[in-house]
């Protein structure tokens, strides 16, 4: 199995249509268009939410309410 960030362009067509992200540490979907997916950061949207959880006030949830933030903005593998 080749080391992560040497696959080519047609090793990754083989596998499934998989693309490396810019970093190169993990694979991640090609969309229908055949672009890469969209960037995205598991940490800092996991310490979104809990902030969300966690916030007593309210003001972070508001917050993000304001800003447009929907489920739909979040990474689902």
């Amino acid at each position: 199995m080749p080391s992560v960030g040497t696959d080519t362009k047609s090793e990754r067509q083989r596998s499934g249509s998989r693309e490396l992200d810019r970093s190169g540490s993990s694979p991640r979907d090609v969309n229908i268009l055949g672009g890469p997916s969209l960037p995205s950061n598991g940490d800092a949207e996991q310490g979104l939410i809990a902030a969300c959880i966690l916030d007593q006030t309210g003001e972070t949830t508001s917050m993000c309410a304001e800003k447009g933030l929907q489920p739909e903005h979040f990474y689902s593998p």
